[in-house]
Order: structure tokens, then sequence, then C-alpha cells
């Protein structure tokens, strides 16, 4: 078989599967690419056409799509590398990676993907280097499964599938449900993440550094460098400001990713590379292409791909008390504190926490705009559909009515902060 992925479509386009699929307008031609990553070695990519402009096309977009043949000629006509079908909601599709499987040279297939083909559930074909397999299932996945461990990724939406047309003997022609298969790789998938998970926690707590017996230690269990170690002489413990508190809390949130990236979102997929973790923008109900990255360790951090370049004040930027406030649905900076206190075991007045209001407040979010700049009088809702609430400990905290741009509102007698914020689902603003 021809080793051009548009030959072998070409070859067998009389395939059932391939007959059910180019029902649909959801086509897409697609070219290779190589990227340079931030690590200096390069990767060959396969972004997807827009048969229709030629321009670059997005899982998102359906006036990117166009039908089977447009998608075809377009490719060869271009001499674009293959076509794509795109997932979409109302298709009643899933498609399946088995990756690294299978040597393009002999054909041999890995036995843990053989045996998900021995199952013979639905059509299977070769990927377009030939390393791995694509099998496509009619019903669709409620959520995504990605685990580069087990070479596996499942996906039922918002995802194109590159399609070669070159079918793996033995498997159906046609698209079939395939329950057992879509078991079968989802537990092997939860083996290997959870494998992955404790081989990062044993590394990690290897690589923490013994601490002599009379050196001061950090929160952290760390050699203090700001510390003087002074034998026999009583040392005095700086009291801590509140600012303080939140530096405290993101600092102990990015040390234990595992104890509450999954409890804010549980469809979070396990980095093992970097022991950090990956928040897919169709998981947090958007349609931006880019996700959200979770690295631990001082040369990591948490960086929104999907704005970073889209006039973000901070250039995607996040930390864990912003994220959980921007996307958990947080009232305010000292919420999401506290909750991230609760998740990873810490007592929050180990870092600095009292009951006074807080000085301090973490930048803006991104979708927020001054009300200065949008002539709302300091001090008033900007958006009278939100809702108010004081700035009180989350066990104590009361929300108001929400008041017009007249200003904020009055009936906070009973309110010990005596302050508010405007609160809303993605964001938050202090109001004094």
């Amino acid at each position: 078989m021809s080793a051009d992925p548009l030959a072998r479509l070409n070859a067998n386009i009389k395939l059932p599967a391939l007959a059910d699929l180019s029902g649909y307008p959801q086509w897409v031609a697609w070219r290779h690419k190589e990227i340079v990553k931030a690590d200096g070695t390069k990767k060959l990519t396969k972004p997807p056409v827009c048969p229709i402009h030629g321009g670059g096309a997005s899982h998102s977009k359906p006036a990117d799509w166009g039908t089977f043949d447009q998608a075809r000629v377009f490719a060869m006509s271009r001499k674009m590398a293959g076509v794509g079908f795109v997932l979409a909601e109302g298709d009643g599709y899933t498609g399946i990676d088995l990756d690294k499987c299978r040597d393009p040279a002999t054909g041999e297939i890995e036995p843990w993907a053989r045996a998900i083909l021995d199952l013979a559930e639905t059509y299977a074909e070769i990927s377009p280097r030939g390393t791995g397999i694509r099998l496509i299932a009619r019903g669709k996945v409620e959520h995504p499964t990605k685990c580069d461990p087990a070479h596996v990724e499942i996906y039922g939406k918002q995802r194109y599938l590159t399609v070669t047309g070159d079918h793996v003997a033995g498997s159906p022609d046609e698209i079939r449900e395939a329950p057992k298969t879509i078991a079968a790789l989802k537990a092997r998938a939860a083996e290997h993440q959870a494998a992955a998970e404790a081989r990062a926690r044993a590394a990690q707590r290897e690589a923490k550094p013994a601490v002599p017996a009379n050196e001061p230690i950090n929160f952290f269990g760390g050699r203090d460098p700001k510390a003087t170690h002074r034998p026999g002489a009583a040392k005095t413990a700086k009291p801590k400001r509140e600012k303080d508190f939140f530096r405290g809390v993101n600092d102990a949130a990015m040390e234990r990713l595992s104890s509450w990236v999954i409890k804010f979102i549980s469809q979070a997929i396990y980095q093992p590379g970097t022991g950090g973790y990956r928040i897919t923008s169709a998981s947090l109900g958007r349609t931006l292409e880019e996700d959200i990255s979770i690295v631990p360790g001082k040369t990591g951090g948490i960086t929104d791909f999907g704005v970073h370049d889209m006039g973000d004040a901070r250039m995607g930027k996040r930390t864990p008390i912003s994220l959980v406030q921007e996307w958990g649905g947080r009232a305010d900076v000292k919420d999401a504190g506290l909750w991230l206190c609760d998740c990873i075991g810490v007592e929050p007045e180990s870092l600095g926490w009292n009951e006074r209001g807080a000085t301090f407040q973490e930048p803006p979010q991104p979708d927020s705009e001054t009300s200065s700049a949008r002539g709302i009088p300091a001090g008033a809702n900007p958006n009278p559909s939100l809702t108010v609430f004081c700035r009180c400990p989350p066990s104590t905290r009361r929300s108001f009515p929400s008041p017009s741009h007249a200003g904020p509102p009055t009936s906070l007698t009973a309110c010990s902060a005596r302050s508010i914020s405007w609160a809303s689902p993605r964001s938050s603003r202090w109001a004094r």
C-alpha cells in the first residue's frame, strides 16, 4: 500500500465506513508542519486546513469545514497531505487513537493493541505515518480520555481525525458501536495514569534534599535561605502580613497539584513527563483552540494558552488562586485561597490568614474591565446582573441585592468587613 495518505484514501474510497462519514459536511484537509518545542526538539504536526478558503481550520467552527469531495479535491489540487473528519456534537461518532503501537516497516502490532483489535467491534485503519491505529465507533463518549503513557486517546467532539481509508484487516469495514473496546481502553488509561502519578510522587520525594537537624527550615521542609542560625539563640517569629497568605497558598498549591487540580476540574489530564496537568478548553466549556497548562516546580507555572496571545493582560499567566477564582466559581480571592487550603490540608493560619479584611488582591481577571474605563462611578456595580457579596470569611459571608450603577449597597451593618465584592461565575472585582 502507498505511503501517501491520499493515495490510500482514493484506493479504498468505497469502504462502508467512508461512505458513512462522507455523508456529513465536516471535512477538512491537512498538511504537515514541523515545529520546534521549548526543549529544542522538533515535532511534525498535522494542522487542519479549510477546503473552502484555504486558511487554517478550527474544529469549533463549522464555517471552516466542507464536504468530503470538497476536502479531497482541495487536498489533491493543493498537494496537501490528506483529509480529516471533524467530530461534532450531533454526528454520533467517537474517535479512538492507539498511538505508537505498530511497526511501519513490518506491520507488526503491539500485543496490547492487537488485543483491542481482536475484539473486532468497529472499523479500524492505519494512521498516516503507519505507527498507530485509528478506530471510529458509533456513539458519543461523554468525556475525552488522553493518556500518553498508555498511548490511548478517545474523543467525542472538538477534535479532527485524519482519515486514510487504510483498513486494518480483520476489523469490520463499517462503523459500529464499540462498548467493550472503549471500556478496555479506559481501564488501560486509568491503570497507566495511576502508575505514572505514583512514579512522579516518588521522584518528587526523592528529589527533596535532606535538611540538617540544626538548620532552619521553611514551610515546605527545605532549607530557609533567609534564616540565620545561631546555636542556642532564641528565634523570634516575624508576624506574617496577610498578603503572605496568598503567596503561601499559591506556593503550597503548586507543590501539591494532585491534591486540588482534579477536585477543581475532574477532566484535568495528568502529564507524566512533567508531573503537571493539562485542562482542555473543551472541558471548560469554551471554544478556544488551546488549553491550560499546569507545570510544577520553580521553572513551571500555570499558563492559559487559549488567551496568552489574545491581548490578555498577564499573557495567559495564572496562579492557583486566580485560576480557581476564574473557573471554579469562587466568590473572591479569599474564598479561592481558603478552598485551596482545605484541599491541600494546610491550616490557613499557618500561612498568615486572619479574619480581618484582606488588603491584597490578585491582578484583575482577563475578562474584567475597570469601571472607570467604562464610565461607571467608583465603587458601583459594573454589571447590575452580578451578585454582591461581602468580604467576610466563607462561613459568614452574606449576599446582597444587586444595585444599579448608583453605587454600592448600604445594608452592610451586619458585615464585619464593611466592604463588598461584585462576583460573577468567571470574575470578581473588589469594591471598597
